[in-house]
């Protein structure tokens, strides 16, 4: 049986790539048995979802000149220190 670890890279790949029979039966059997790795798996459906929705919509963050300021200022502050 594959470790958490393993599963959570099975997991990744799974977003760029097919997985084979043998991976796919591997990551069902173990995220029957484990909550954590099922909820990873959940967690990572529902940002490749979003990003998607993003995606589509052409949706960029717009900051108001203010607020680019103020982000600005607090980047040099902090390369000063």
């Amino acid at each position: 049986m594959l470790s958490c670890r393993e599963i959570t890279e099975l997991a990744s790949k799974a977003q760029d790539r097919p997985l084979t029979f043998k991976e796919r039966i591997q990551l069902k059997m173990h995220l029957l048995m484990c909550s954590l790795c099922a909820r990873y798996v959940k967690q990572l459906k529902f940002l490749k979802t979003a990003i998607k929705g993003l995606d589509k919509q052409g949706s960029h963050a717009h900051l108001s000149t203010e607020s680019k300021l103020r982000i600005k200022e607090s980047l040099e502050n902090q390369s000063k220190n």
